[in-house]
């Protein structure tokens, strides 16, 4: 069956129905707007962030909690992690120096790009992402390289990340944007559709002015 691909998005647009997914799935909307955040980044630099945002939230009532071990970042339970919380955590240690550390088995592991990249701006170099199926790179000027599309389509792993020097940013290109197939902005319109409160009796009566306008 030939895929049916929804029409052009905007990175705007992009950005708000990944937020009120993010909230519908039951993100806190500080996260849910950080997770619409990164969608929107990764979309915008021609990779299907909101893709792997949607294979997150279908999981993220099972995600685990975020430990900090040292400069490592572990799930205390021994589950997945949720690689919006892994990657506020590196935020809040955006401009302190990072060094190398070990990420537990986190899902959709593409979400965590954007965080790392505020840490190689911040830094002014590159961050080698390593997992069992291969590697790639952050730069500071927001380029990605390496095997960054077996990241994209990988569901879940462990992670090394490790500053890197004397490597040089690809240039800046024109990204061409995914295309989103309509079924997967269905599902996130699906989850955004639960931050809609029903409509009640009380709602109902309650609309419009309270007062009589005799004016």
């Amino acid at each position: 069956m030939t895929p049916v691909f929804a029409s052009s998005q905007s990175a705007s647009e992009i950005e708000a129905l990944c937020a009120k997914a993010a909230r519908g799935a039951g993100m806190e909307w500080g996260v849910a707007e950080e997770a619409g955040r990164a969608a929107q980044w990764l979309y915008t630099i021609g990779l299907n962030g909101p893709a792997a945002l949607l294979r997150l939230l279908d999981r993220h009532s099972k995600t685990g909690q975020l430990a900090v071990a040292g400069k490592d970042l572990l799930a205390a339970d021994g589950g997945d992690l949720s690689p919006i919380d892994v990657g506020t955590a590196l935020s809040d240690f955006a401009n302190i120096d990072q060094g190398s550390k070990q990420i537990s088995q986190v899902l959709a592991p593409l979400l965590l790009l954007p965080f790392v990249h505020q840490i190689a701006r911040a830094e002014n170099r590159a961050y080698e992402l390593e997992w069992r199926q291969g590697k790639m790179f952050v730069h500071p000027n927001g380029t990605c390289s390496g095997m960054v599309r077996q990241l994209e389509n990988t569901h879940a792993c462990r992670i090394a990340m490790n500053p890197t020097e004397g490597i040089s940013s690809p240039a800046l290109q024109s990204a061409q944007r995914p295309l989103l197939a309509a079924d997967m902005i269905a599902r996130l319109n699906m989850y955004a559709m639960r931050t809609t409160v029903p409509a009640t009796a009380a709602s109902r009566a309650n609309a419009g002015s309270g007062a009589t306008d005799n004016d």
